[in-house]
């Protein structure tokens, strides 16, 4: 009857040391699923300065091609002025033209740099949230 009692009694410590073991599995499940919730939403906002860097980059460089084309299209009508008042105009707006594609050049530059910097920063959320689903695949077994 004590090897009973005593068989009953390590089965019941056992069980207890189970339920703790799985009840901070589950509180360390919960952690990491929050966590992996948050790093969704840093990985959208991210992903949306990304998104927004690289269309500053397109327009920036629509305008150095409007530029420089005006810049082409003043200097030709410059040249084609029959009187000095026009020519002295169109050279105007040629030179402000250049003006402008050297501003935009600039400008494309740093949005250039305004990406490579999302793309770091988007990755490096990216990787992290990949590595808080690898852990809550790991504590829940896989599922």
């Amino acid at each position: 009857a004590k090897a009973n009692i005593d068989k009953a009694k390590a089965q019941k410590e056992t069980e207890l040391r189970n339920a703790a073991q799985e009840k901070k599995r589950m509180q360390k499940l919960s952690i990491l699923k929050a966590d992996a919730k948050r790093l969704e939403e840093v990985v959208k906002k991210d992903k949306a300065v990304l998104d927004d860097a690289k269309k500053k980059v397109a327009t920036s460089k629509a305008s150095v091609t409007k530029a420089e084309k005006d810049e082409i299209e003043f200097l030709k009508k410059s040249k084609l002025a029959k009187d000095s008042k026009s020519k002295g105009k169109f050279a105007k707006q040629s030179k402000d033209a250049a003006s402008a594609a050297s501003n935009a050049k600039k400008a494309t530059e740093v949005a250039n740099a305004q990406v490579v910097a999302a793309e770091k920063v988007y990755s490096s959320a990216v990787n992290d949230l990949n590595m808080i689903r690898e852990k809550i695949k790991t504590v829940s077994g896989g599922k």
